[in-house]
């Protein structure tokens, strides 16, 4: 009985250390009220990761808090209207991602060919991740590469980006997944190939299942419009010279482009040039004398 006890006070001692740390930690954030911006080095890494996610910013590598929170410094600066939104959610972790997952837009069910090239393949400045689940072999029905909850948390990390996701059962048409080749389970990512409305729409596939890496890969192949702006040479001779259309440009110390910019790069492909500058520490001062 005594044993009890002594596990029940250390239960509850244990629950007023973890309540007393996270409001010292609110405290400590309260204090910074002065200040626009926050530390992102006195974040927990779920927080660091959370605001990497809702940038487009892959922390594919990074594994240990002092390179994830160097990865969010160099993205942006960190706001206390974003951490506040990252604080209202840490209470319950299980419960906000239920909300979250449940707020996500429902995805397009193709139930033929021609809603399928009529959706996708014509719709020339719009990106699709399309699930494909291949037809039912015998009695055998056919199992999605993703299950629902995986499939969902991607659709929830694309949804901010403006990247439409959609399921295709070959069972509808069977014809079509035929002539496509399509007899696995696989994801399909759709977007225009060129620059001009009437060119045609690439089809990549991909049978990665990790919710991460299929971000990592849609960010990989979405930046081929992002033109790299190699150094300031550059950026003063050809880029703020020249007047060929509309251009924007973001400076980061960001080795990769984020997803925001590169679905924007797609989006409005043919009409923006969009670029991007890896902005050395000893290049920043340089750069913003001439704003």
């Amino acid at each position: 009985m005594r044993s009890m006890w002594v596990t029940l006070a250390l239960l509850l001692l244990y629950v007023l250390l973890v309540f007393l740390g996270s409001r010292i930690i609110d405290l400590f954030l309260w204090c910074q009220g002065g200040s626009q911006f926050v530390d992102p080095f006195v974040l927990s890494v779920s927080q660091l990761k959370q605001l990497l996610e809702n940038r487009g910013v892959s922390y594919t590598g990074y594994v240990e808090k002092q390179e994830l929170a160097q990865l969010v410094k160099e993205s942006a600066d960190v706001s206390n209207a974003e951490v506040s939104t990252l604080s209202s959610n840490a209470g319950n972790s299980a419960e906000a991602e239920r909300e979250r997952l449940s707020a996500t837009p429902s995805s397009s069910e193709f139930v033929s060919s021609d809603h399928f090239y009529e959706q996708v393949e014509d719709t020339k400045d719009s990106v699709w991740l399309i699930q494909v689940l291949p037809a039912s072999v015998g009695k055998e029905s056919s199992e999605p590469l993703l299950d629902d909850y995986t499939w969902r948390r991607v659709r929830a990390h694309l949804a901010p980006f403006a990247i439409r996701t959609g399921v295709l059962d070959c069972n509808y048409d069977r014809r079509l997944c035929r002539s496509k080749g399509w007899f696995e389970p696989l994801l399909l990512l759709a977007l225009p190939k060129g620059t001009k409305p009437k060119d045609k729409v690439i089809l990549r596939s991909s049978q990665l299942t990790r919710p991460q890496a299929i971000v990592e890969w849609l960010r990989e192949e979405l930046s081929i419009r992002v033109h790299k702006v190699a150094d300031v040479q550059e950026l003063k001779e050809d880029w703020l010279t020249s007047t060929d259309g509309i251009k924007v440009l973001l400076l980061t110390h960001l080795l990769h482009p984020p997803l925001f910019l590169a679905a924007l790069s797609i989006k409005f492909s043919g009409r923006i040039k969009f670029g991007m500058l890896t902005v050395k520490n000893e290049e920043e001062a340089e750069l913003l004398k001439k704003r």
